[in-house]
């Protein structure tokens, strides 16, 4: 496996210093569940759904029906999404179903926390939450065309 980058996150930091463990938000985590990233999301175990998205649940399932599976929050919809590395993943014909499917199961003003790679031929990376404010990132995969 390779060897991981720790990076400060100031704008994760803001996002965690929003959120209450009291169960005022609902929270949608795209990604797996792992490691200490599960420790630190556990604070949140009664208002967070992680839906194990990433990495892609099988090439033959399309990423529209993994989408349409994301179940809506019975108590009130999701206020905070965490997308990191999704949309990478996504070719442009699925971007806008998983965008169209977030914005009937979250609230008006629900906060989408995202990374997503800009430049071309990178190689894809995977961030895993360290602590609050501090993600990890390690590569995922060779270099892309």
């Amino acid at each position: 496996m390779p060897e991981a980058t720790e990076r400060a996150s100031p704008g994760l930091a803001a996002l965690f210093g929003l959120l209450s463990p009291d169960g005022r938000h609902s929270i949608l985590d795209l990604g797996p569940a792992q490691g200490r990233q599960l420790l630190l999301l556990g604070r949140y175990a009664r208002q967070i759904r992680v839906a194990g998205m990433v990495p892609r649940p099988s090439p033959r399932e399309p990423w529209a029906e993994v989408a349409e599976a994301l179940a809506p929050n019975r108590r009130h919809p999701y206020d905070v999404v965490l997308a990191w590395d999704v949309l990478d993943r996504l070719s442009r014909e699925e971007r806008p179903l998983l965008i169209e499917r977030l914005e009937q199961i979250t609230a008006p003003r629900a906060l989408l926390f995202t990374i997503v790679e800009a430049s071309a031929g990178a190689t894809p990376l995977a961030y895993t939450l360290v602590d609050v404010g501090r993600v990890a990132q390690r590569a995922a995969g060779p270099p892309s065309d």
